[in-house]
């Protein structure tokens, strides 16, 4: 199916795609190399499913306007010019410039204007030669069937002249001249010595727009675009990469779980899965009630999905406390089992809630697995060779997720979904066939809450993806779709059972006293003794410890670190309390150290922990009393999972105050305003009754949309129609604020090891000098947990007079860090 690329080339001199090492590669054999890996890839991915996929949708549009199904011949032409994307991709490098100074191939003179680049050559010629054959079948095909296959055509050389930069909108490449502008620099200059034509034929190309919204097939081409991105970049880092090391690539380990029932062998043979297994036999096997409820819960869970196995969208709507992550394995141990699923990702908001599971997933395995953690501050799995460290394959499965369980953030997933660039885009194709856990998808941005499920429902739909969203208090998103539903599967077919049984809605009382109260600082801390003395005395009467664990959440670091200093210097004198913070500015040692102290069975003295929501994160502490700022409802839900998490005492009271406002930290989210200074809201999360809530949410989310604005659905379905990919990547985007990486170094000591912020800056400079960009990318992964002990996160479009080092703003005076915390309150106050 692939092109005679010697029947293209008009000479037998050697014409190089690669040199190194005193050694070359042909354009040729770069090209066949590409070949065989996107061979690999299509048969370990099934993607002629995939294919057949795409088509079956699109044809299903068609009969749904009355018009008949695509020709064989289309869908044959079709698949051959897919695959001669990637089979052509680099035939541009023919460019006798390219060949003289990049390749040191000097054949003959050439004229001095003329550009080394070579994609724009490539794509010049894939459509010199599928414009024709597109034209050689017009007659035979219906007028749909050609209109598509020029857009495809389009599709595929916009994709091949981007293959070294980020995608580009199709319909302005074609539409704003930016393809005539290209071609006449090509006809102008000596690029084609080695074409067989000497000049490239003049061609109007018009995206057509009209055709694809006429048969709502947007997200089937915006879909197939960016897999065939994906498949050309995956290809062509696979190829090169095998030339580089001379590795044989017959075979691909794309990292997938071929032997399900000896992957999740450790799990099944795990206490707590044997302990689930005999509570279905004997259900009086289990002693704690709150465990009976636990795994009534998975069973529960487990039937609905065996009875719904295919299907696309699965819903886990569990209590906090319920053992979701457990729960969650086992989904995805019986959808790897019963299905063509191969992959596993879990998707989380923080960084926090990843490293966790991923300990979790490590423990239960027992180390035996390559699960590896995706995110900005964790090491990859490094590979070795008979040199020692393979950096260029270490770094190429990094970049192709080739793991059989990634563990990554919502911002990394959409990265996948919806960027632009080659590095976002590599292992797109790994989604196919794979099992997605996303949690706490209420953290998403909510205004764009229609767009990102119609997207996923597209995406799960075409890859066959089986994806699970849970969530304590997840919304009814098929109530968002206005014109498809989603089809998705709720796990628990009646919540209520769950909520409002008393081990879960019972487990802390909710007062509301506060809020009907001007609370100050100095005030919160008087109820907050007040409190803590109260069930200390309760305790004590009963013959119970007198010593207390209390939590206190502000929405703002500003007001907990005021909240910190207040009861620092009130109690530095007492060995009565202990007074702890934790805040999205602690390092992983100090917020472990932190957890440390709180876990401690040896505790004589009362304990008053002082947090940002940070706290809400999945974080596995049990307090006994708490206060919190109220926020909106998930985020208040989220903090009452961390009081009596044990379910094992009935004193256990959360208290909330209004002090900040919630507007400065949720700006523009739909949920403002429906929070717990209303007694409505009160009710339903005291009686767990979410849906209630997301009804009022989801009901202002689409009044929104319904409204004429930038953000309105309408405008993201031009921009797919268009396959404008930078616009569409724009308004997907998960986080609005940009923010600045500062390094402030100092010196301190954990576990009797210092750590010295400056040492570790020297070694990251070194790193960053490294030659081999493999070799410095796995180091500088290698080095991210130490920098990262020093690296703060600030809300400023620039800071003045400060160096950069590797795109890290160092700050030389530690006048910031105090007892040992970032103060970002007299950092904000100097740099604003």
């Amino acid at each position: 199916m692939r092109k005679n690329m010697l029947g293209l080339i008009s000479t037998n001199k050697p014409l190089y795609a690669h040199v190194y090492a005193n050694r070359e590669e042909t354009i040729l054999e770069h090209s066949e190399l590409a070949l065989k890996v996107l061979n690999c890839i299509i048969k370990e991915k099934r993607l002629d499913k995939v294919f057949n996929r795409v088509v079956g949708s699109i044809n299903q549009k068609l009969l749904r306007v009355k018009m008949g199904e695509l020709s064989s011949d289309t869908i044959e032409l079709i698949k051959k010019m897919l695959i001669n994307t990637i089979y052509l991709h680099d035939i541009g490098k023919i460019n006798p410039a390219f060949q003289d100074i990049k390749m040191q191939n000097y054949i003959q003179k050439y004229n001095s204007s003329t550009r080394t680049n070579h994609s724009p050559l490539s794509m010049s010629i894939f459509i010199d030669i599928f414009y024709v054959e597109v034209e050689n079948i017009k007659e035979e095909v219906a007028n749909t069937d050609y209109l598509l296959l020029k857009n495809i055509l389009m599709i595929c050389g916009t994709i091949i002249s981007s293959h070294h930069l980020n995608l580009e909108s199709v319909s302005d490449f074609f539409s704003n001249k930016k393809y005539a502008n290209k071609l006449a620099d090509i006809n102008a200059a000596d690029y084609l010595k080695y074409y067989y034509k000497d000049k490239l034929e003049e061609v109007s190309l018009v995206y057509n727009e009209t055709i694809v919204e006429k048969l709502n097939i947007k997200y089937e081409l915006y879909i197939l675009s960016k897999l065939l991105f994906s498949l050309l970049i995956a290809s062509d880092f696979y190829a090169t990469y095998a030339f580089y090391n001379e590795v044989d690539i017959s075979e691909l380990n794309l990292g997938l779980i071929n032997d399900s029932q000896e992957f999740f062998k450790k799990y099944s043979e795990s206490p707590i899965y044997k302990s689930i297994q005999k509570f279905k036999i004997d259900p009086d096997s289990v002693d704690l009630p709150i465990n009976k409820l636990r795994n009534e819960i998975f069973q529960e869970s487990e039937d609905n999905l065996l009875k719904n196995l295919h299907e696309s969208l699965f819903n886990l709507e569990s209590p906090t406390g319920s053992g979701k992550t457990n729960i969650s394995i086992n989904l995805a141990k019986i959808l790897i089992e019963n299905t063509e699923a191969n992959k596993l990702f879990y998707v989380f908001p923080f960084n926090t809630l990843i490293e966790q599971t991923n300990n979790t997933l490590q423990d239960i395995f027992k180390n035996k697995k390559e699960f590896v953690m995706i995110n900005s501050v964790s090491p990859t799995i490094e590979r070795h060779n008979d040199n020692g460290i393979d950096y260029s394959k270490s770094l190429l499965d990094r970049q192709m997720f080739n793991y059989p369980v990634v563990s990554t953030s919502h911002v990394n997933l959409f990265n996948t979904l919806f960027g632009v660039s080659r590095v976002s885009n590599i292992a797109l194709f790994q989604l196919i066939d794979s099992v997605i856990v996303l949690d706490e998808i209420q953290s998403y941005r909510n205004s764009i809450w229609q767009e990102i499920f119609e997207f996923l429902t597209h995406y799960a739909k075409l890859f066959n993806i089986k994806i699970i969203i849970m969530s304590a208090t997840l919304p009814n998103f098929e109530d968002l779709l206005v014109k498809e539903p989603l089809g998705m599967v709720n796990l628990i077919s009646s919540t209520s059972v769950y909520y409002k049984s008393p081990l879960f809605r019972d487990r802390v009382t909710l007062d509301f006293e506060l809020l009907n109260k001007n609370i100050t600082l100095n005030n919160l801390h008087s109820i907050v003794e007040e409190k803590m003395n109260e069930l200390s005395k309760s305790r004590i009467r009963k013959g119970g410890s007198p010593y207390v664990k209390s939590i206190v959440a502000f929405i703002k670091k500003k007001t907990a670190r005021k909240f910190y200093n207040l009861l620092k210097k009130k109690y530095e004198k007492s060995d009565n309390y202990l007074i702890l913070e934790l805040t999205g500015d602690d390092n992983t040692l100090t917020r472990q150290q932190t957890l440390n102290k709180i876990k401690s069975e040896n505790i004589n003295n009362n304990i008053i922990l002082i947090s940002t929501q940070v706290i809400e994160a999945g974080v596995d502490i049990d307090m006994d009393i708490g206060f919190k700022d109220i926020s909106i409802l998930d985020s208040d839900e989220q903090f009452n999972g961390r009081v009596n998490r044990s379910c094992r005492r009935s004193d256990a009271v959360i208290y909330y105050f209004d002090l900040d406002n919630i507007a400065e930290v949720y700006g523009g989210d739909m949920r403002l305003g429906l929070d717990l200074k209303n007694e409505k809201y009160q009710h339903i999360l005291k009686n767990k009754e979410f849906r209630k809530y997301y009804k009022d949410v989801l009901l202002r989310i689409k009044d929104k949309n319904s409204q004429y604005n930038q953000n309105n659905i309408k405008n993201l379905y031009n921009s797919i129609i268009k396959l404008d990919f930078f616009d569409i990547n724009k308004k997907m985007k998960l986080i609005d604020e940009d923010t600045l990486s500062i390094y402030i170094p100092h010196i301190f000591e954990h576990d009797n090891k210092i750590y010295d912020g400056k040492k570790i800056l020297d070694d990251y400079k070194n790193i960053l000098e490294i030659a081999d960009f493999a070799e410095r990318e796995i180091r500088l992964m290698r080095i991210s947990p130490d920098l990262s002990l020093f690296t703060y996160q600030v809300y400023l479009d620039n800071i003045k007079n400060v160096e950069v080092i590797g795109g890290i703003y160092y700050i030389e005076n530690n006048k910031y860090i105090k007892d040992g915390k970032f103060d970002s309150e007299s950092f904000y106050k100097d740099h604003k």
